[in-house]
């Protein structure tokens, strides 16, 4: 079966992050201790609402972040990237880009340059869990976010 080609680098550096798991999946996050997992509806409340919720328990993540939700799993979409300065962004267009809503089932968001992750649990659970960085940022990162390449409008 096809994979995306992006699966295999969220892997890798999910298992940088955070030694012993196995997959970008809750089942294959490392053990977690049961008291980190706090109540998150994902089932009784409108989607949009609980996008925005997850955006904003998530503005604390900083550089690329690598986002698997179920949409990740249709080939052409494989694991997203984005900026965490552009999440809030990303997820309030996620529904027509995508043809999904950002969150409808357990997923993960993990911040490799400060070796945070988020994972949501379909079971109506969140965690933030701390790992280790896989990668430190240059000084210039966010410069080059906030610039436009020469000749563009």
């Amino acid at each position: 079966m096809a994979r995306h080609a992006n699966w295999d680098l969220a892997e890798h550096l999910l298992k940088v992050i955070l030694p012993g798991s196995t997959k970008m999946t809750i089942n294959g996050l490392a053990e977690t201790p049961y008291e980190i997992w706090q109540p998150f509806d994902i089932e009784g409340r409108e989607v949009t609402e609980v996008a925005r919720d997850l955006a904003s328990r998530c503005a604390h993540l900083k550089g690329p972040l690598i986002i698997v939700n179920d949409a990740s799993y249709k080939l052409p979409n494989g694991p997203h990237f984005v900026d965490a300065s552009r999440l809030s962004e990303f997820v309030d267009s996620f529904p027509d880009n995508f043809d999904s809503a950002f969150v409808s089932g357990s997923m993960i968001i993990a911040a490799p340059a400060t070796g945070e992750i988020v994972a949501v649990d379909d079971e109506n659970l969140i965690a933030h869990i701390k790992g280790r960085p896989a990668f430190s940022l240059s000084q210039h990162y966010a410069e080059g976010l906030n610039s436009t390449p020469p000749g563009w409008p």
